[in-house]
């Protein structure tokens, strides 16, 4: 009997567990252009929902100041050139 307690308990308890994966960030991407040549610039738009009680700091925020901010990683290849740097929209002070 102490066995099926323990085995129930066990297995209810370490289901728990999977609770503490959290995933409060949505992310969606976007161009600015639908058709595009050789050549041509193009605007990659990366769009993210944030669910609420948390934050996300920009990609222009000090990173001195503590927090981790927002980085992105282009992996190179030579079907495009980076162009300037991220510039974040709508960004809260």
């Amino acid at each position: 009997m102490r066995i099926l307690l323990s085995l129930i308990f066990f297995f209810l308890y370490s289901n728990l567990g999977f609770s503490q994966i959290l995933k409060p960030a949505t992310w969606s991407t976007a161009t600015s252009k639908t058709s595009v040549n050789i050549g041509d610039e193009v605007d990659l738009i990366f769009n993210v929902t944030i669910d609420a009680d948390w934050y996300m700091y920009s990609t222009d925020f000090d990173p001195e100041c503590g927090p981790i901010v927002t980085s992105f990683d282009f992996v190179p290849h030579s079907s495009y050139q980076l162009v300037g740097k991220i510039k974040p929209v709508n960004a809260i002070d």
